[in-house]
């Protein structure tokens, strides 16, 4: 996982404590897999047709399902998260808050 890898580097192996992390990623392998196999092509001009035509919401991130409208995804939200307590959790925004931000932020 990307994010965990970043906010392990040069700390060992846990986390450091109130490292801040920033991600727009959604569902993007979850939903490109799911678009290849409905498909049932590996040609580009089909899988974005599949994704075009789809709804995808076995994501683990705390908003609603994937959807691609325009080739934007319009389920797509900012989150930041901080490494607190030596977990990672989302701190903004509020609506889907799971901890507290710390501040002032690590860069």
């Amino acid at each position: 996982m990307l994010v965990l890898t970043h906010a392990t580097h040069g700390y060992g192996s846990e986390p450091a404590e109130g490292v801040t992390i920033t991600s727009t990623f959604s569902s993007g392998p979850g939903s490109v897999r799911d678009a290849i196999e409905r498909a049932k092509s590996s040609r580009r001009e089909a899988i974005i047709e599949a994704l075009a035509h789809s709804t995808w919401d076995k994501h683990f991130m705390p908003y609603g399902p994937t959807k691609f409208v325009n080739g934007q995804n319009t389920g797509a939200r900012p989150l930041v998260m901080q490494v607190l307590k030596g977990d990672i959790s989302v701190v903004l925004p509020k609506e889907y808050r799971q901890a507290d931000p710390v501040f002032p932020w690590k860069a």
